[in-house]
């Protein structure tokens, strides 16, 4: 064969193997057809994309890495931002902490000596790395051929620079997984480190990462990590293809680094992002918060709450101003509800004792309801530190409440069933309502009186019908 018959064969298997594009119109078509996809993590990166976080070394690149990693293999969201539901096979890359490290990092400091236990991670993330000899493109391939993975993370390219630019090989990694990404659909986040800002005030930009800028033009989504005046940090997004940049330099997410009550340790959040308070662990968190600041020991307030010793602790240390914030605002809207004014506790006056009865309606309530008759006339000790329910109202923090102006699942005083929404139930038994269900409003807990034994019973509404327990004949909650 000649050199002209060999070149019209080649010619011949190469229009074989042609595949004609598709008109303009048939692709968007196409493209519309397909269900949509949430966002791996808001505008900042997209199913399907490879993204490129960088920032200066140390700035907690792989921090929020992991934390949006284990986010996405939970199928939970990080905060407030926009994140899939559905659980992803995550596979993180780390190529900058060895197995020891990690393990340190995520491990909190146990207290009063006691053993340490570390933050137990989801069970789709997986955490490796190629051995010293492999090529990190092929190992990544390999792997998620073989494991299944739908997000990738590489932390991060510093680590595999040869040469102390390094360009060239940041460059091929980031097309390699460009190219596996377009091929078969996983995601992928690669860090970089970049250099600090010239301005020396902690900002963050693409001319930061100098030569290496390249690897944006390659990249769908950039975004970074910089410094704030104040020392906090922020998240800057600067590229985006297949969204808009919501996040940029002049609306950039404020946010800190600290152990987050799960014991991981991640970023938290602006108020932005801050996620919705529940209100009836806002009450929990700020009746424990409360009974701690009135002397109380972890183990009286677990016992008054009843709960464990360990929970108490959790919830006195989840205290933050924003629980605060959010009981008072309850007030308001309980007072207003009720139509009697709002007061608040800081603008009480310090003692309540003189004539408690001139506070609320005698008519509604009775004196019984919150403390015995013996004791009137008589000194109130507020030495006993008994949490019982019947040494509870010999409490000094019990006598100097006042239910109308300090509602009960906000306050530090325990709650009676007469403190309660009362309401019939279908069968015209009194009953005392403790939460109700949100579209259909019914009871979803409450209570009844035996009318002969005076036993308490707790109901509780499920989704398999109503179950009751007995809880004696107090009526303290």
């Amino acid at each position: 064969m000649d050199t002209l018959d060999y070149i019209e064969a080649g010619n011949e298997a190469d229009e074989a193997e042609f595949e004609m594009p598709q008109k303009a119109n048939d692709v968007i078509r196409e493209a519309m057809a397909q269900k949509p996809k949430p966002p791996l993590f808001d505008g900042f990166w997209q199913t399907g994309e490879t993204a490129l976080l960088f920032g200066a070394s140390g700035v907690g690149k792989s921090v929020l890495a992991v934390q949006i990693a284990d986010a996405l293999a939970r199928g939970t969201a990080v905060d407030g931002f926009k994140m899939p539901t559905r659980r992803h096979k995550v596979l993180y890359v780390d190529m900058t902490l060895s197995k020891v490290q990690f393990q340190r990092r995520y491990t909190p400091v146990a207290e009063n000596g006691g053993n340490a236990k570390p933050y137990k991670f989801a069970e789709r993330f997986y955490h490796g790395r190629p051995r010293y000899e492999e090529d990190l493109c092929s190992w990544v391939r390999s792997a998620v051929r073989t494991g299944g993975f739908e997000v990738v993370v590489i932390d991060d390219l510093t680590a595999v620079m040869r040469t102390n630019d390094g360009t060239f090989d940041s460059l091929r990694i980031m097309r390699d997984m460009k190219r596996l990404s377009c091929e078969t659909g996983v995601s992928v986040l690669v860090l970089a480190d970049s250099y600090p800002s010239p301005k020396g005030n902690g900002d963050v930009g693409e001319a930061d990462l100098r030569r290496s800028r390249v690897l944006c033009g390659v990249a769908d989504s950039v975004f970074a990590i910089g410094r704030l005046e104040r020392g906090d940090l922020k998240l800057v997004q600067f590229r985006s293809q297949g969204s808009e940049v919501v996040w940029g330099s002049q609306n950039p997410v404020g946010c800190v680094i600290r152990r987050r009550e799960n014991r991981l340790l991640g970023f938290v959040f602006d108020e932005r992002f801050a996620p919705r308070l529940d209100p009836e662990r806002c009450g929990l968190i700020h009746f424990a918060s409360m009974c701690r600041a009135n002397g109380f020991k972890y183990r009286d307030i677990a016992k008054v709450m009843n709960i464990s010793k360990s929970r108490a602790e959790r919830l006195v240390k989840a205290w933050t101003p924003a629980i605060t914030e959010e009981v008072d605002r309850l007030d308001r809207l309980d007072c207003e509800r009720r139509g009697v004014p709002y007061v608040h506790p800081d603008d009480e006056e310090d003692e309540y004792d003189e004539d408690l009865d001139d506070e609320y309606d005698d008519s509604e309530y009775d004196d019984d309801d919150y403390y015995d008759d013996d004791s009137e006339g008589e000194t109130i000790d507020v030495t006993p530190v008994s949490v019982t329910d019947t040494g509870r109202k010999d409490l000094p923090w019990y006598r100097r409440i006042d239910p109308q102006k300090l509602p009960f699942a906000s306050g530090i005083r325990p709650r009676h069933i007469h403190d309660l929404e009362r309401d019939y139930d279908l069968n015209d038994n009194e009953i005392f309502v403790e939460s109700r269900e949100e579209r259909s409003h019914r009871p979803k807990v409450w209570y009844h009186v035996g009318p002969r034994t005076g036993t308490v019973t707790r109901w509780v509404r499920d989704c398999y019908g109503s179950t009751g327990n007995h809880i004696g004949t107090s009526g303290w909650i």
